[in-house]
């Protein structure tokens, strides 16, 4: 399997592509958990934790985001443009918005059909679906 099937099958496309300068030494990978201070990748090599600090702490890094990293350090050197973001607002009076997810090509809503089936939940989930292009 090639490095180019590696990163499809990880759902790398050509609007991720556009953004790479080829001749880069960055390496294009997969956020698959946000920790506090960290996040976990996949890339054509395999799994790396790699530490959020300074400039890439700033990045608003969430699962499915696609960055590009240095494995030499490790260290995220930028994060590609998404074509797609599920957010909400947090918890509390803040009004913050919390990341929950990036560039998903498919969703699937599932929900009860018994007495605990609200339109209203249906209709919100729905609308989140819909800002996020999934």
């Amino acid at each position: 399997m090639s490095s180019t099937d590696t990163l499809q099958s990880l759902g790398w496309r050509q609007f991720f592509q556009a953004q790479v300068d080829i001749e880069s030494d960055w390496t294009p990978a997969r956020v698959l958990r946000v920790h506090r201070n960290a996040i976990e990748v996949m890339h054509v090599d395999g799994a790396t934790t790699v530490p959020l600090a300074g400039k890439s702490a700033a990045l608003r890094i969430t699962v499915g985001d696609w960055v590009l990293i240095d494995q030499a350090g490790p260290k995220v050197c930028a994060r590609l443009e998404r074509f797609g973001l599920f957010q909400r607002k947090a918890a509390g009076t803040s009004g913050a918005i919390q990341l929950l997810a990036a560039n998903v090509d498919t969703l699937f809503i599932v929900t009860s059909a018994n007495r605990d089936f609200n339109i209203a939940r249906l209709e919100r989930y729905l609308a989140i679906a819909h800002d996020a292009s999934a």
